[in-house]
């Protein structure tokens, strides 16, 4: 694109938000002497912290806002849309599946922006003691990779919590 095409293209001006509360003692001086010309964009980009896949489940451990595993849609829709689920460990993750097998240990789904939630503070606890997790400057840890595995006649969903994403 030329130098003559960019100038010519239109820019739409955002405005920073109204701090109104703010009180600002800057004055503007319309008659400063500002060389523009010198100036030159930062090499710097803005930087996304969000990965382009989505959660698939996330685990929330704080002290303050609760504790709580988060799933994804997908999840609870491919294991028969359940109001409860049940929970169980391996090595390597975290199967779940619809309260079918032992309903013993069930946990209750809420939903809460387009998520299903489990609020079970002693799960948070177990799973984060058992695979070792680290929320250190973190409260949440999200794990983007589901396998679902048919087990005769239910499908149950398998998250790696070895490997976050």
């Amino acid at each position: 694109m030329s130098t003559s095409q960019k100038s010519s293209k239109k820019r739409t001006k955002k405005k920073a938000p109204n701090h109104s509360k703010a009180s600002s003692k800057v004055q503007t001086e319309s008659t400063l002497d500002f060389d523009f010309s010198s100036l030159r964009p930062v090499r710097s980009k803005q930087g996304s912290y969000r990965s382009t896949e989505p959660s698939m489940l996330t685990i929330v451990n704080t002290k303050k806002n609760g504790k709580r595993i988060v799933l994804a849609p997908e999840i609870v829709e491919t294991i028969g849309s359940p109001s409860e689920v049940e929970i169980f460990l391996n090595d390597s993750g975290l199967v779940i599946t619809e309260a079918l097998f032992s309903g013993d240990n069930t946990f209750q789904l809420r939903t809460s922006a387009n998520r299903y939630v489990i609020y079970a503070a002693e799960l948070v606890q177990e799973v984060t003691e058992i695979f070792n997790l680290d929320f250190y400057n973190t409260t949440s840890l999200s794990f983007r990779t589901v396998q679902y595995i048919n087990r005769e006649d239910d499908t149950v969903a398998f998250v790696d919590l070895t490997t976050q994403g």
